[in-house]
């Protein structure tokens, strides 16, 4: 089983895969809404399952304000996203402009090298 954890609240769960099953369970709420387009999807709704018709409805107001503060928050953590994705790639830029790769080429024969004997040794 795979197990993957919400990016914003580690102890919720966002998806479960069993790869010999052929099956996952996730949450298909915002962020990650998924509408399923194969005939052999199969989809076991739990929100009508669980919660009484009319719910909505009655609590609309307060729904719709924690849409909304909901919907703020989600795009302050995706400017926050980008703007450390771009701190990222200047971190990178300075790194590759550091390394020189001829030097990791070597290495990398190096540690592979070893690691092949290291295999072969094993395998006797």
């Amino acid at each position: 089983m795979q197990v993957f954890h919400c990016g914003f609240d580690p102890n919720s769960l966002d998806m479960l895969i069993f790869p010999k099953l052929r099956t996952a369970i996730f949450d298909s709420t915002a962020p990650h809404e998924y509408f399923p387009d194969r005939d052999e999807d199969e989809i076991l709704d739990m929100y009508t399952r669980t919660i009484a018709p009319g719910t909505d409805e009655a609590y609309a107001a307060e729904i719709a304000g924690i849409k909304a503060r909901y919907s703020a928050k989600m795009k302050d953590a995706t400017s926050y996203l980008a703007e450390a994705e771009a701190i990222d790639s200047q971190i990178k830029a300075y790194y590759v402009a550091a390394t020189d790769f001829s030097i990791v080429g070597k290495i990398h024969l190096q540690l592979q090298s070893e690691l092949n004997e290291l295999i072969s040794s094993i395998q006797l």
